[in-house]
């Protein structure tokens, strides 16, 4: 077995792989990484995929629950649960939150319609719970990045849901 070639010198691969023991085994009075775990040992943090609920003051209904984490190369999947007789049922993610949230007539409105729309669907609603997915593409340089997401119901009205930030990891 030889050395490895030149090329392969100039730029070693310092990230950690998934299921790695160094993943959340740094010094537990290091500061946190950037996904809000324990520090990881090496080079780099291994940035961990994950959903984080946010609802404002919390008067609107707790609908919207994610299923899967948003890993790169899969399908991020959540449900919203409707009620019966709601016509559509819709997701918005967004790059930012509201900083502070907008009261509408039926809740609160929680994601910055003026930022960057990430990912959108609109579904005629099964009066249950409806699915929805989201392809993330397999590009490391995604990981770490994060959306905000909010979910509607559309009946007689606009009902908003809880949101959810989404942060893309391995």
């Amino acid at each position: 077995m030889g050395w490895p070639s030149t090329e392969a010198r100039a730029s070693p691969d310092y990230h950690l792989s998934n299921g790695s023991p160094a993943i959340d085994a740094g010094d537990p009075m290091s500061p946190q990484d950037t996904d809000c775990t324990r520090a990881d040992m090496g080079a780099l943090a291994f940035q961990q995929a994950g959903t984080f609920t946010f609802n404002g003051s919390g008067i609107n209904p707790t609908c919207f629950q994610t299923v899967s984490d948003p890993v790169l190369g899969s399908a991020w999947s959540s449900t919203v649960t409707s009620t019966p007789g709601a016509a559509f049922t819709a997701v918005l993610v967004l790059s930012e939150p509201l900083a502070v949230p907008l009261a509408i007539e039926t809740g609160e409105l929680l994601v910055n319609l003026n930022a960057n729309l990430l990912a959108s669907s609109v579904k005629i609603s099964s009066g249950g719970q409806d699915s929805f997915g989201f392809m993330l593409p397999a590009n490391p340089a995604l990981a770490g990045r994060m959306g905000h997401a909010q979910a509607f119901v559309v009946a007689a009205q606009l009902m908003p849901c809880n949101g959810l930030t989404v942060k893309i990891g391995f």
